[in-house]
């Protein structure tokens, strides 16, 4: 079998959606948003292998994604005479890898462990854990008499791009490298953001945009919340936009994927917050 690997384009987005959504994936990496915004960057490199997805990065292989994954795990084991590296594999693949390929070598990193909620609990944030959210949902509708939410159009991306700027210069005291590559990839993913067919909402109070977030969906399963980022003196924005976001888009979804924390712990601590259905966890597999 070979593997005609090469460079995503804006053009792949159809096959790949394609390929997650008959896979019923849950994990957020080999979504079409998060491949086009970083994977050339990164060097990642993607294979159509008859509608199934395959990517390369340095010396390892993605999980195939689609109906063909047996046929394309079997192109790699026979490449490789048996032995690989597999990235970016979910706790539901391992099964599957355990039952065709016997003993394997996992490990995993928890900084990249993807957040896993129900949309029906972000949409109605019921329960004693959630009561704090309410409680500043509650207290931005008593600060904010007058508020709306606009889909993230060619419109009003320009205003998006001013308020994330003015989001970034705010929190500039955090010069670590996470923060670097956020914004960095934040840029990116505005740039290219009608491109790889995102939904977006915006929060507005008071003339202006306080909070946005947008993402893709992943599958018929789950949904995917790339970014989300409000003014930290608007009390409730955060927990508003998030809300309005899962009511806007998410509902025909089961799940929603607010992705990884990076190992920030004060990002962990507010995925942790929403009360999350399930943490997936993320391995490295070695074969052979």
């Amino acid at each position: 079998m070979t593997f005609p690997f090469r460079s995503v384009t804006a053009q792949d987005a159809a096959w790949i959606t394609a390929a997650n959504f008959a896979s019923r994936r849950l994990n957020c990496e080999l979504s079409f948003g998060n491949i086009f915004t970083w994977a050339n960057d990164a060097g990642m490199q993607i294979a159509n292998m008859d509608g199934t997805l395959i990517c390369r990065y340095q010396d390892m292989f993605s999980v195939p994604v689609g109906a063909g994954r047996d046929e394309v795990l079997d192109g790699i084991i026979a490449e490789r005479g048996g032995k690989f590296t597999l990235f970016e594999v979910s706790d539901d693949e391992l099964p599957w890898l355990r039952e065709r390929l016997g003993d394997i070598d996992i490990s995993y990193d928890r900084r990249w462990s993807d957040y896993l909620y129900t949309s029906e609990k972000l949409a109605s944030l019921t329960g004693k854990k959630l009561a704090a959210k309410r409680n500043h949902i509650n207290a931005f509708l008593r600060d904010n008499e007058e508020w709306r939410t606009e889909e993230i159009t060619p419109d009003n991306m320009a205003d998006v791009i001013a308020f994330r700027e003015e989001w970034a210069a705010r929190n500039s005291g955090r010069a670590d490298e996470n923060f670097k590559t956020e914004l960095a990839m934040g840029k990116k993913q505005m740039d290219v953001f009608f491109e790889t067919g995102m939904k977006g909402l915006v929060l507005i109070t008071g003339g202006r945009i306080v909070a946005y977030s947008f993402g893709e969906a992943l599958s018929d399963l789950c949904f995917c919340v790339h970014a989300e980022k409000a003014l930290g003196d608007v009390r409730g924005a955060y927990p508003l936009i998030n809300r309005e976001f899962v009511r806007r888009y998410c509902m025909e979804y089961q799940y929603v994927n607010r992705e990884d924390d990076s190992g920030e712990e004060g990002l962990r601590r507010a995925k942790l917050s929403y009360d999350p259905a399930l943490i997936l966890h993320k391995y490295l597999v070695k074969v052979g």
